[in-house]
């Protein structure tokens, strides 16, 4: 006994639902990506903002330190109010730097 033949349409459905796999799969392969690197990005960002604050804040301490040293004092000294001004004017100049250079999502 011969065999049905099967018609054109019914011979393409596997190889179609063969390339709509594939063609999910690539799609969410790529969207995948793209999530990894934007919250890799964030990630960067956050590190990146974190290590210039506290950059900033380090450079603050040992101006503080220099300008004590300048007076003749020990570190950690009390510094007149015009020099107390002019280190605290730098240290926040040095964080808006790094608001500029690693902005916060949303802003």
């Amino acid at each position: 006994m011969a065999k049905p033949v099967q018609s054109t349409s019914e011979q393409k459905k596997p190889k179609s639902k063969f390339l709509l796999v594939v063609g999910i799969i690539f799609v969410c392969s790529i969207i995948s990506s793209v999530v990894s690197f934007i919250v890799g990005f964030e990630f960067r960002q956050s590190v990146g903002r974190d290590l210039c604050y506290k950059g900033a804040y380090k450079t603050y301490m040992e101006r503080w330190d220099l300008e004590c040293s300048h007076e003749g004092k020990e570190p950690d000294c009390e510094l007149p109010q015009s020099l107390q001004d002019k280190v605290l004017e730098d240290r926040q100049m040095a964080e808006k730097q790094c608001d500029e250079k690693f902005p916060e999502k949303g802003k």
